[in-house]
């Protein structure tokens, strides 16, 4: 694996598609859902489809302040499913020591080192960093069950916000509704 989720996209495609008995879910929210902790904020207001705007800022100048909207699903091979990881060095023995990180090497993720980028062959597009942190988003967002649909504005997301706003969005019944695409 590398890192990113283009060997998994890449399975799936290879054993194919199968039409299924049931129509396909979507989580159509139906009120503003807000999260934040310090200053990092993720909030979903209604919408038809899908629309994301995500933005990282990272103190080191080769992440730096990046944005990215993305709103067409079929578009998430080409440009989010090659996006790695990435983890500073200087946070690798205390991850390591909580268990984390254990297998973290620069063919599964992109080590940064200060200002420097450690892997040999560089990104894969310039802003893969904000790339990646969108298909956590997404990924975390589809453990609800199925795809969302709404508007999402994301400020330094992470896998701990965005299992907050799946709490906050399922504690009210309100919040949302299950829906078939002819229901969008």
């Amino acid at each position: 694996m590398d890192g990113s989720s283009k060997p998994f996209v890449f399975m799936i495609e290879y054993a194919g598609q199968k039409m299924q008995n049931a129509p396909k879910k979507y989580l159509k929210i139906l009120k503003e859902i807000k999260v934040s902790h310090k200053d990092c904020e993720l909030v979903a207001t209604p919408d038809d489809k899908l629309n994301i705007d995500l933005t990282i800022d990272f103190a080191t100048k080769v992440i730096g302040k990046q944005n990215l909207t993305f709103s067409n699903i079929a578009d998430f091979r080409e440009d989010i499913a090659d996006a790695r990881t990435f983890g500073f060095v200087q946070e690798v023995e205390f991850l390591k020591s909580k268990g984390l990180a254990q297998g973290a090497s620069l063919d599964n993720a992109i080590g940064i080192d200060h200002d420097t980028i450690l892997n040999h062959n560089g990104l894969r597009h310039k802003d893969e960093f904000v790339r990646h942190k969108l298909l956590d988003l997404v990924g975390d967002l589809y453990s609800a069950g199925g795809n969302i649909v709404s508007s999402l504005t994301g400020y330094k997301t992470s896998h701990a916000l965005n299992n907050q706003f799946l709490r906050e969005l399922f504690s009210n019944p309100y919040n949302y509704e299950w829906v078939s695409r002819s229901e969008l």
